[in-house]
């Protein structure tokens, strides 16, 4: 089960991402910043809830735009974009390591629930501070 999961979610990094950047031509990247990021964080969100299927697939597709979507975004007014790119990949890089470290911490917890909700919020609210102070909305 875990390797039709591994293989979908790798489906939909090489097949959607395309598809995120010619949605990025045609409605903007500040439309589809925010709206993968919140769909990214409802699937999260129904992960939780004990929707599983409908929640890995949200965020399989939807993290699939992110990535072609957070890369224009941060280095969109910068003046050095290589820089900035590589040092977004650098924090994604270490957010994932992060990640996977405390889930297995997690997994045996009771809070999990909790921490990934917490999780959330600050995703979203990050996410809305970010594009409001740099001026993206």
């Amino acid at each position: 089960i875990a390797a039709g999961f591994l293989l979908f979610r790798r489906a939909c990094i090489i097949f959607l991402s395309p598809i995120g950047g010619l949605l990025i031509e045609r409605f903007g990247q500040r439309k589809m910043l925010l709206i993968s990021v919140l769909f990214v964080s409802l699937g999260i969100i129904l992960i939780v809830s004990n929707v599983l299927l409908a929640g890995l697939i949200m965020v399989f597709i939807f993290s699939a735009v992110c990535n072609v979507v957070l890369p224009i975004a941060v280095s969109l007014n910068a003046p050095d974009r290589i820089s900035v790119i590589a040092q977004n990949a650098v924090f994604r890089d270490a957010g994932t390591a992060f990640g996977t470290l405390s889930g297995g911490f997690l997994l045996t917890g009771l809070y999990l629930n909790a921490f990934l909700v917490a999780g959330v919020m600050l995703q979203v609210f990050l996410v809305l501070y970010w594009s409001k102070t740099t001026k993206l909305l």
